[in-house]
């Protein structure tokens, strides 16, 4: 039997497919088999459904992940979050949220569509992060995703959140009251 795995470097396990109809696009999500310093961020790769090697969505610096990806539904567009790893260590594997990012399919770029530095946060909390993507529609307007938000004195809750892609603004839209989604 033929591995479906061409074009997957060593390191990986527990994959998540996703598949987008109307573009015909294999994306499968990876996930380290280590923790501590044996550790690699979490990766995107893609094939079209008549190839058989994958090649990486992103090829960007090993500390940084590509993760959580959903297709926009117009063929053409998918969009993933990332995530900094800054200390990858026998004993901790820490990070910090990188961003939003569309990715073209078609000429296979991904761009910023929000990061630490420019998503606005609701009044009352100091940083946000958003934890998956759960849907971008056709339209482009809205991204909506799960997301982590500390407040001014460091508490942190979690919640599904609309950002608009226009102003960077989060728009709260239900509590979640467990921390792993």
């Amino acid at each position: 039997m033929e591995s479906d795995w061409k074009g997957i470097p060593d390191g990986y396990a527990w994959p998540r497919l996703s598949y987008d109809p109307t573009s015909g696009i294999v994306v499968v999500e990876l996930h380290s088999k280590t923790f501590g310093a044996g550790f690699v961020p979490t990766r995107l790769f893609s094939r079209d459904s008549e190839q058989t090697e994958y090649r990486p969505v992103v090829d960007w610096d090993s500390q940084f992940s590509s993760e959580s990806i959903v297709f926009a539904g117009d063929s053409t567009h998918a969009a993933f979050n990332s995530v900094e790893y800054t200390r990858l260590r026998d004993d901790q594997v820490s990070g910090d949220w990188n961003g939003l990012f569309l990715w073209n399919i078609a000429t296979s770029v991904a761009s910023c569509l929000v990061d630490r530095n420019t998503l606005k946060v609701p009044s009352g909390f100091s940083r946000a992060w958003p934890t998956n993507v759960l849907a971008l529609p056709s339209d482009m307007r809205h991204l909506y995703c799960s997301l982590g938000l500390q407040r001014d004195d460091g508490r942190c809750s979690y919640h599904v959140a609309a950002i608009s892609l226009e102003t960077r603004t989060v728009n709260l839209l239900s509590d979640l009251k467990a921390t792993f989604y």
